[in-house]
């Protein structure tokens, strides 16, 4: 025992540790943490513009999924109520109007914080029919990244969605030198109250201050004087300072000049100052002479304290500064922020700016009676700079060191000594003190951004159309100015200045609506067409005379017509003075430019213009007189003189007792728009039948089997001879309780027969409009007049006792034509006047070899099918696109191509059996053809179905669902079969 311990002991002993843990040395923590700022930096940024993205497909998906079920909602009629969707708060809602709805069934998908919306604010689909009661476009956009998609709802109700759009950005200004306007700077004289009125409001994200006003552009005002008080100098004055102000301009990469290739042969209209259609939609201003500063198309521009910072002496008193502003070239001032002391984050939006308007900022500083100076950003005395992204520093030694100057202005510079903001962006800095070596240029510091409104870019190389004002009269309260208020959203457009009719990816722009404005006129544009309104005056007396010269480009006109609504007062009859009733249209020779002279009191005048692209051929447009169907061949000069009336219309004579005595023959269409008839009020329903009489009342014959009316659904009378005299008769019946006939052409006051853009004046159930039904809500204006087409008469019936009448127990529409037993509306293959006008407006979609092809044997579109007796002469293919998808059983489509001489065929079912329609059948138009025809795909002037009225009815009144599923899975027989019988 005593050995081993020994042993143990002297012995080499084994030493047990625990093992030892070694830690990160500083380089290793250095590295790991840059690896993961690396990784942050890259998938943050990639994380955030996944989310804007997605909020922006998510917004989008819950505005077209509301449609949809608005629209299915409506056609079953849900809670008995029509429904819509409220767009900037993505409501789903029953109601004829949103601000009519009843809340409780709201349906209501939130937008995300960084989406907004533009154009159309709200769509109501009518019932049974599932129709939208207005049309147009809706922008969903990121505020982010001003990325944005496109919503369209068409007259139909075909929702169609655009891909993701990112506006593409350049340099927000050009010199004088590059601009291929060519303008001196100097806006059109517009004197007295010609000034438009420009809407200005605020909004301040994130704090700060804000203002509103409203702003005169090239009017008058009162006259401020700019004040400019000697006194000690700010900061310390050292002589032998100065320097000049000499900001470069940056050309915007456009050339001075363009080819006579990019501009119309007759374009003798230059643009208007400013407006440059040739730049690059991402311009949005230009600088004179390195000071004077104008927008170059229509703008929402907010303006954005940064900051201000300037002392009396050095290490002084702060100087308090103000900001005025004016966009009229300084003739009126509007003090900013209500002229307090300007600070940090203070916002200013002026939210609708034309082309061409100056915006001059005036600053004040003023510290008692020891300093007080002020200078205007477009005077040439060196105190102002604009800078843009990119621009060099000012060449002052306060910006050698200007990592010393304040945060507002080093935030606004990059490391490489330039100016660092948005190439919308423009920087305004001034100096209120000397301009010596102390001189820092930030007294105040103010940001411009820039935004364009929307479908406000025109490009040169495609269609767009200008107003010029000739002339401009107000008396009494007369307010019009030289402005055209465009769409639902009122964008303003400056005399002369290009308003697009196609955007930039190759689409036809078609605004919602248009809003009543007296300042000058409101423009709608569709599908082909444009809509003018000069709106008069509902108080006060007053008189607006405007001639207006409305010039297209890189496009035509194709015909006029006056608005059945809002109608001029004998606009062919050559008659102009400066009475309401001198108004006048006057169609020049090369079909590019009518003169709109217009009148307006209590009344309004309107006009629509169809236009086409490209150049006119031979041949004259036409122009219909709305109301009136006959023309006066000597009314104008040469420019005029082929003015025709419409020619599928049949004169008629209206009497005071409502009879209608036809004065030619005519098919006559009986379309009931709906009935809506009580036993008491939220009684039980009232069966209303009808019957019609063409020889004033002797002989009648019953109406849809003499049932009950409903909705949508009408009959056609064709060949009704002339001299005829068309009576409507309504019996409404409940049991024993209630039995009551009435019927026109008898003076009865139950009965009201309407023209287009007549009213039957104040009516309880029409001043207030909620308490119409959408049927006929449809049918009238905001104002109670009839808003019908020009072959069209509304009969309104009330049926029951009723201390508020609603004229709503029956409403129907008859329909006069030009019988289609004469050939259609244009005489068919005997007359050339409409199909002259289809070829001419087609040929310069094809070639001017067809320009004929109407009226003779030619064959545009190789189908077999010649001349007058091809209704789509330019647009069939075989095969055809339709069905995208199978072609289902009892479902028609041209599959094959044809074969030798022979006339195509279609075929039917999966299996493509021959079938026993031809092209001969459908009149030389495809299952692709009529549905896009039905749903306004097709331009009016690619086929000749406005000469058969009654079939186009006839079409256009097959639901939308049908129609969707004929271009899915082929055209139905049902389609093929009332086609086929228009013979």
């Amino acid at each position: 025992m005593r050995s081993f311990l020994r042993h143990s002991l002297s012995g080499k002993q084994e030493r047990f540790r625990a093992p030892r843990c070694r830690g990160f040395t500083a380089i290793e923590v250095l590295l790991v943490i840059g690896l993961m700022a690396v990784a942050a930096g890259v998938t943050i940024p990639m994380f955030r513009q996944y989310q804007i993205n997605a909020d922006l497909d998510t917004a989008t998906e819950h505005l077209v999924q509301s449609l949809r079920a608005a629209q299915t909602l409506s056609q079953a009629g849900k809670f008995d109520s029509a429904w819509g969707v409220y767009f900037p708060d993505g409501t789903l809602f029953a109601g004829d109007a949103y601000g009519e709805r009843n809340p409780d069934r709201d349906i209501v998908f939130p937008l995300p914080p960084t989406i907004e919306t533009t154009g159309l604010t709200e769509v109501v689909f009518t019932r049974i029919d599932g129709l939208p009661l207005v049309t147009g476009s809706v922008l969903v956009t990121s505020t982010v990244t001003d990325s944005y998609r496109q919503i369209d709802i068409d007259q139909n109700g075909v929702i169609r969605v655009s891909e993701v759009i990112t506006p593409t950005h350049s340099e927000g200004s050009i010199s004088s030198s590059t601009s291929s306007t060519g303008s001196t700077g100097s806006s059109e004289s517009t004197g007295g109250s010609q000034g438009s009125s420009v809407s200005s409001t605020s909004s301040v994200p994130g704090g700060g201050s804000s203002a509103s006003s409203s702003l005169p552009v090239g009017g008058g005002g009162s006259q401020a004087s700019s004040t400019s008080g000697s006194g000690s100098s700010a900061s310390s004055s050292i002589p032998g300072g100065g320097g000049g102000s000499s900001s470069s301009s940056v050309s915007s990469g456009t050339s001075s000049s363009s080819s006579s290739e990019d501009m119309d042969a007759d374009d003798d209209d230059n643009d208007a100052p400013g407006e440059g259609d040739n730049l690059p939609c991402s311009v949005f201003y230009r600088l004179e002479n390195s000071r004077s500063l104008r927008t170059v198309r229509s703008n929402e521009v907010k303006i954005r304290i940064l900051g201000s910072m300037i002392t009396y002496g050095s290490g002084g008193p702060r100087i308090p500064v103000r900001a005025a502003l004016s966009i009229d070239g300084g003739s009126a001032w509007t003090d900013l922020f209500n002229g307090r002391t300007i600070e940090e984050g203070d916002e200013y939006t002026l939210s609708n700016l034309p082309a061409n308007v100056p915006i001059v900022l005036r600053f004040n500083g003023r510290y008692s009676w020891l300093f007080n100076k002020t200078f205007r950003s477009d005077s040439d005395d060196g105190h102002t700079y604009f800078l843009r992204n990119g621009d060099p520093l000012p060449n002052y030694p306060a910006f050698s060191d200007w990592k010393s100057l304040q945060r507002f202005m080093r935030d606004r510079i990059g490391d490489n000594g330039r100016i660092r903001i948005g190439s919308d962006e423009l920087l305004i800095i001034t100096e209120l003190g000397a301009l010596d070596r102390t001189a820092d240029f930030q007294s105040a510091a103010v940001l411009l951004k820039f935004k364009a409104k929307p479908y406000s870019c025109a490009v040169k190389s495609m269609p767009r159309v200008k107003v010029r004002f000739d002339r401009l009269e107000n008396t009494g309260a007369g307010d019009g100015t030289r402005t055209i208020f465009v769409g639902t959203q009122s964008v303003a457009f400056t005399n002369h200045q290009s308003i697009p009719l196609i955007d930039g990816s190759g689409n036809t722009i078609i605004d919602g609506g248009l809003v009543p404005v007296t300042a000058g006129l409101a423009l709608k544009r569709g599908n082909g067409w444009i809509h003018i309104v000069n709106y008069g005056y509902t108080s006060g007396v007053g008189k607006k005379i405007i001639d207006a010269r409305v010039s297209f480009k890189k496009s035509h006109i194709t015909s006029i017509s006056n608005d059945p609504q809002n109608p001029s007062a004998s606009p062919l009859d050559g008659i102009v003075n400066d009475t309401a009733q001198g108004d006048e249209f006057i169609l020049e020779s090369n079909m590019k430019k009518v003169n709109f002279k217009t009148r307006v009191t209590t009344e309004n005048d309107g006009i629509y213009i169809y236009w086409a692209p490209g150049r006119p051929t031979t041949g004259s447009a036409s122009s219909g007189s709305g109301s009136s169907s006959s023309t006066n061949a000597s009314a104008s000069s040469s420019s005029s003189s082929a003015s025709l009336a419409d020619s599928c219309a049949v004169p008629y004579r209206l009497d005071l007792d409502g009879t209608v005595t036809l004065k030619g023959k005519a098919d006559v269409t009986v379309k009931i728009a709906g009935s809506e008839s009580t036993y008491g009020l939220r009684g039980p329903r009232i069966a209303v039948r009808s019957r019609i009489s063409f020889d004033g009342g002797n002989t009648w014959k019953e109406l849809f089997g003499f049932r009950g009316l409903r909705g949508n659904e009408f009959t056609v009378f064709r060949d009704v001879g002339s001299g005829s005299q068309i009576l409507l008769s309504f019996n409404g019946r409940y049991s024993w309780a209630f039995n009551r006939t009435v019927e026109s052409g008898r003076g009865d006051t139950r009965v009201r027969v309407l023209r287009h853009g007549e009213t039957f004046g104040g009516l309880p159930a029409i001043v207030s409009r909620g308490q119409m039904k959408a049927f006929l809500r449809n049918l009238l204006d905001d104002g109670g007049r009839a808003r019908l087409g020009s072959r069209d008469l509304a009969i309104l019936v009330q049926l029951s006792d009723s201390s508020s009448p609603g004229y709503q127990d029956a409403v129907a529409v008859l329909s006069i034509d030009k019988a289609s037993s004469t050939g259609g509306c244009g005489g068919g293959a005997s007359s050339s006047s409409s199909s002259s006008s289809s070829s001419s407006s087609a040929s310069s979609a094809t070639s001017s070899s067809s320009s004929s092809s109407s009226s003779t044997d030619n064959d545009s579109d190789n189908d077999g099918i010649t001349g007058s007796l091809d209704w789509c002469p330019y647009t069939t293919q075989i095969p055809e696109a339709v069905p995208t998808e199978y072609l289902s059983f009892e479902r028609y489509a041209l599959t094959s191509p044809r074969s030798g001489n022979s006339v195509p065929i279609f075929r039917v079912g999966p299996r493509k059996k021959v079938s026993s329609y031809s092209l001969a059948d459908t009149h030389g138009c495809s299952c692709s053809d009529l549905l896009n025809i039905i749903q306004d795909r097709m331009a009016d002037r690619l086929h000749r179905f406005a000469e058969h009225p009654v079939l186009h009815r006839s079409l256009k009144n097959l639901f939308s669902f049908y129609v969707d599923a004929s271009r899915k899975f082929g055209c139905g027989d049902a389609l093929m079969r009332i086609v086929s019988q228009e013979k």
